[in-house]
């Protein structure tokens, strides 16, 4: 039987505003991952493509809630920030890491405790407060889809990467051009 990490989704993580809990909760389907690609001694290729995307992903996340606590003028806006720093040079340890050393079962341990200690602290408390801002200025989603659709972009562009068959690849093609006609048609709309 293959070993496999699988961290769950708690409800109480919740905060409320769909957009920011449907993040979290790809956020943390990739963190599991990347802990199952070291476990499992996936290739250098898949563990560095997770590795990619949760510095692409955590940056989007990061980035388009900082738009919405710039645009709210959010007063805890720095303090949030700073923890995203935080978070993110996480990630850049564990790339490094990962880059000098390779993959180790002490690397997924690492990550395990470090991301989700980082995780279910930030969310408890910095995201919650957030939500609940948002909520009661009623400040609803314009970027969130984005991150969703750009997640499903990377998701795709990996497929594309690991599958060795053309007919896959062109499959991949595929969902990327349809992903990226709906991010053309969000933003379009959205002018």
């Amino acid at each position: 039987m293959e070993k496999k990490a699988d961290i769950k989704w708690d409800e109480n993580l919740s905060i409320g505003v769909d957009w920011i809990d449907n993040q979290h909760k790809r956020l943390l389907n990739r963190m599991n991952k990347l802990i199952n690609a070291i476990i499992q001694k996936k290739s250098i290729t898949e563990v560095g493509s997770i590795i990619r995307f949760l510095e692409n992903y955590a940056e989007g996340h990061f980035s388009t809630e900082s738009k919405y606590m710039l645009e709210s003028s959010y007063p805890e806006n720095d303090k949030h920030l700073k923890q995203h720093i935080k978070f993110i040079e996480k990630i850049n340890n564990i790339r490094d890491e990962f880059r000098h050393a390779g993959a180790s079962k002490e690397l997924a341990v690492k990550i395990a405790r470090e991301t989700w200690d980082w995780y279910k602290y930030h969310i408890s408390t910095a995201d919650k407060a957030l939500g609940e801002f948002l909520k009661e200025r009623k400040i609803s989603d314009k970027y969130g889809s984005i991150i969703e659709w750009t997640d499903d972009l990377y998701e795709s562009l990996d497929a594309f990467i690991m599958f060795e068959s053309d007919d896959r690849r062109l499959s991949s093609i595929n969902d990327m051009r349809k992903t990226i006609d709906k991010i053309e048609s969000h933003l379009t709309s959205n002018k």
